[in-house]
């Protein structure tokens, strides 16, 4: 019981100075508003949704959901790509009522999260090929969380996803890294330092790769893992800026589901069109 306190008694200290250090990082920054007093509300459901975010992570390291969502009448199936030390349980509520919006849905294995992005694209890029040998699709749409938003990336731009990807959406992911990093481990922490050769490497050539595959960055303005949360947001591609919701609380909200069904809608209209 005193193994459990101590552990609630850390992630409250963590979840509070990652907060503080996003206030601080909007603070001394140009243009930004003033201590934010609806931080303490983030807070608040951002403690409740990671609660959440642990259990269905523990029951996704058990059970693949992947069968219960492949009937749809969508062009694109769409493949989730978890963040770091997450799993594809997490990606529930999201793959519920995308599957309910006519989306075949699957999802990324568990994988371990110390490994190098270029391993886990890999990763990617074999259930991408799965996914497409199914489905019988042409291309795919990817919807990647954190650190699931550069593997995406990653393929996309070095292993040849942008013939297969027709869209990728990324939900709070570090686009030019996070400070925050530098608390985690293994390789793929340092990936996301600000700065780090890796995303040096993957930021500088990125516009050729995403002439052809839409690219979406959602991000909130109290991310509390990636900071700054400008971070959050790719240089090119359509950008949505959302308030009051923390890094986890962005896989529970119903705004950033509705966009991502409207920029798929949208782009499948496109692709009607075209053909």
């Amino acid at each position: 019981m005193a193994f459990l306190e101590l552990l609630l008694c850390i992630y409250i200290f963590f979840l509070f100075f990652t907060f503080l250090l996003n206030q601080y990082e909007r603070m001394n920054a140009p243009l930004e508003e003033s201590f934010d007093l609806f931080i303490f509300f983030s807070i608040v459901w951002e403690g409740i949704t990671t609660i959440f975010v642990f259990i269905l992570d523990l029951i996704g390291f058990f059970f693949n959901y992947d069968s219960l969502f492949r009937e749809g009448w969508r062009e694109y199936p769409v493949i989730f790509i978890p963040g770091y030390s997450a799993n594809r349980g997490y990606f529930f509520p999201y793959a519920f009522f995308l599957n309910r919006a006519g989306f075949r849905v699957f999802t990324m294995p568990p994988v371990p999260f110390y490994c190098n992005i270029y391993y886990l694209s890999e990763i990617l890029q074999k259930k991408v090929e799965s996914v497409l040998k199914q489905t019988g699709a042409s291309k795919v749409i990817l919807i990647g969380h954190s650190m699931g938003g550069l593997i995406g990336r990653y393929y996309i731009q070095r292993l040849g996803g942008d013939e297969k990807v027709a869209a990728l959406f990324t939900i709070s992911t570090p686009h030019r890294g996070t400070k925050v990093s530098v608390f985690g481990s293994g390789y793929s922490a340092k990936e996301m330092v600000p700065e780090s050769n890796f995303l040096k490497d993957l930021n500088r050539d990125m516009g050729k790769y995403f002439k052809k595959v839409r690219l979406v960055s959602l991000g909130t303005k109290a991310d509390n893992l990636v900071i700054p949360y400008t971070h959050s947001f790719a240089k090119i591609g359509r950008r949505y800026t959302l308030d009051f919701l923390g890094h986890n609380s962005m896989m529970f909200s119903l705004k950033v589901f509705e966009i991502i069904v409207a920029e798929a809608e949208e782009l499948e209209r496109i692709s009607g069109a075209k053909k």
